[in-house]
């Protein structure tokens, strides 16, 4: 696939992109799932063997 011949992103495109990413909140992942996983006990999905 060729992408030499698209169109540039327009003005508005890249200012709802900035709009946007500057109202998500900075988050470390890991830690997002680690308290997801405290209120709904979905830890217990990825528990390991004990036998």
């Amino acid at each position: 696939m060729h992408f030499a011949g698209l169109e540039p992103e327009p003005a508005s495109l890249l200012e709802l992109r900035a709009a946007v990413n500057a109202m998500l909140p900075r988050v470390d992942l890991p830690e997002v799932l680690l308290e997801v996983f405290s209120w709904t006990g979905a830890d217990q999905a990825f528990a390991a063997d004990e036998g």
